[in-house]
């Protein structure tokens, strides 16, 4: 069986204002080591969404990192969403340092449905060390 699935990542750090989300953009994975979409779910008409193409309807695994780095005592969060609107996972981080997140889930996903990356913090902040990654795991 053929692999289905994408791994990105932005290219570089992303800074986040105070309280205001932001879904991050993908930086075209060809030729750039450890980074793939074999299925055509990246599209830089719009960079921040993955989008599953015609004929590959099945259930996959989503997973996403990231390192945010030092903020006082901002809450911080990262969610990946399905449509805009429905989450997939999340997590909500209140330590103080620099630390490191990991969000992940298994979900039916059907042509047309789109992935996404949702961060925020309470208080302006960098976030490094992005990535998304989707496998099939099932195909329907």
């Amino acid at each position: 069986m053929d692999t289905v699935g994408a791994r990105l990542i932005p290219g570089s750090a992303i800074p986040l204002v105070a309280d205001v989300k932001k879904s991050i953009p993908w930086r075209d994975p060809t030729g750039h080591a450890n980074e793939f979409d074999f299925n055509g779910f990246w599209d830089v008409a719009d960079p921040t969404l993955l989008t599953i193409p015609v004929g590959f309807d099945g259930i996959y695994h989503i997973t996403a990192k990231s390192w945010f780095l030092s903020s006082a005592t901002a809450a911080r969060y990262m969610r990946i969403l399905v449509n805009g609107s429905t989450p997939v996972a999340d997590s909500r981080i209140t330590t103080p340092a620099f630390s490191a997140s990991i969000v992940g889930g298994d979900w039916r996903l059907v042509a047309g449905d789109t992935l996404e990356l949702e961060l925020f913090s309470e208080r302006d902040v960098n976030v490094i060390n992005l990535a998304i990654s989707l496998v099939r795991i099932f195909k329907e």
